[in-house]
């Protein structure tokens, strides 16, 4: 990123927009790795539909990808210590239908890399709605189930306005088709979630602005306007 601030989305699209553009062109794939935040875990402590929006930094980076998945220590690590989870929490190219699992193990001492971890996978793969996924997931909790296009659309939704407070109708329906969210899904995630639109201003210059779930903001600045007008 250089000095460009990494939680920002306009400086990390201003950069993701150029090196998609480059990929695109040389016809490469482009992998990043990130970590998640320390708002909860992926283990069900905290929001489970938050995953997807977890990542370190901007959303933007998420936002941005086709494919995301999540690398994730099995909850159960008394009886699967060495268990990790590869679960793809989004994807543009293709359905979500299943995950993978692999075992982390030390070598052999007796191989040419003794103690060098070993990675082992399982060839059975886990459908998104097994127990153990969901469990991994905190789909315990209560929140949209990131196996569909409209609960994706609703955890970007819900971490977008958290992040960037009342945003006018245009931008974020712009933002949401730059994520891969159509005008249709968009639409629904935001009357599921009580998004509600609210006009700002007057006349011709007047915008629609869009709140995180709950937020009156507006409506009481309208009304602390109002007030200090009489």
């Amino acid at each position: 990123m250089g000095d460009d601030d990494g939680h920002n989305n306009n400086a990390v699209r201003s950069i993701l927009g150029p090196l998609a553009k480059l990929a695109e062109d040389f016809q490469l794939a482009v992998l990043a790795i990130t970590h998640l935040n320390k708002a909860g875990n992926a283990h069900g402590h905290g929001d489970g539909a938050n995953v997807l929006y977890r990542a370190m930094g901007s959303l933007a980076f998420t936002a941005a990808a086709r494919v995301v998945h999540l690398a994730v220590k099995d909850p159960d690590q008394e009886h699967h210590p060495d268990r990790r989870w590869l679960i793809p929490i989004k994807s543009n190219l293709c359905k979500l239908e299943s995950a993978v699992y692999y075992d982390l193990t030390p070598g052999d001492a007796a191989s040419a890399f003794p103690g060098v971890p070993v990675l082992r996978w399982h060839e059975r793969r886990v459908p998104l709605s097994d127990e153990r996924v969901r469990r991994v997931l905190g789909k315990d909790k209560a929140g949209p189930d990131l196996t569909t296009k409209l609960g994706q659309a609703k955890a970007w939704l819900r971490a977008y306005l958290a992040e960037r407070g009342p945003t006018p109708v245009t931008q974020a329906q712009a933002d949401a088709r730059a994520a891969g969210i159509t005008e249709g899904t968009f639409n629904d995630a935001r009357q599921q979630l009580g998004c509600r639109p609210k006009r700002q201003g007057f006349g011709p210059g007047s915008q629609l602005i869009l709140h995180p779930p709950g937020d009156d903001t507006l409506q009481a600045q309208l009304f602390r306007d109002a007030s200090n007008a009489r």
